[in-house]
């Protein structure tokens, strides 16, 4: 793809990053905790504008970098939630965990052989790999088995 039509693509990304990060300070609710300073989970809209970006252009590395990313908030927000109360009963949010860590190590490797990203994504692929061997012990201590 030539340079000329990377930098559309590039500028559209750009634009809709930065107006969601204006629109949600502005707009941002109190969270269900009271904390009128958080933010909402944007990562929804992140994860569609990854997915058209890679409809538009399928070896698009950022997309593959942003979609990692995605996963791996909510799998350290299932993590949390698990640590919180580790119990059988929970087990499915354990199992969730492991399965977004394991997407976003899916998407990092994807997007690795750009190299302004290898760095990043060898350290969050470390960083998944770690909480995953972890999880995976809680798994077999709580969930009847591992894998």
């Amino acid at each position: 793809m030539s340079q000329s039509s990377k930098k559309p693509l590039a500028l559209a990304i750009g634009t809709a990053f930065a107006a969601s990060m204006a629109i949600s300070s502005v707009n941002a609710a109190p969270a269900s905790d009271g904390n009128p300073f958080a933010m909402s989970d944007l990562s929804s809209g992140y994860m569609q504008l990854a997915k058209e970006a890679l409809t538009i252009e399928p070896s698009n590395r950022y997309a593959y970098l942003l979609l990692g990313d995605v996963y791996q908030r909510r799998a350290i927000i299932a993590r949390n939630q698990w640590v919180k109360d580790k119990s059988t009963k929970n087990c499915s949010i354990l199992n969730n965990a492991m399965s977004y860590f394991k997407s976003a190590i899916s998407y990092y490797t994807k997007a690795k052989p750009d190299a302004q990203c290898t760095q990043y994504c060898n350290n969050e692929i470390t960083r998944a790999s770690n909480l995953i061997e972890e999880l995976e012990e809680d798994k077999w201590f709580y969930c009847k088995g591992g894998s």
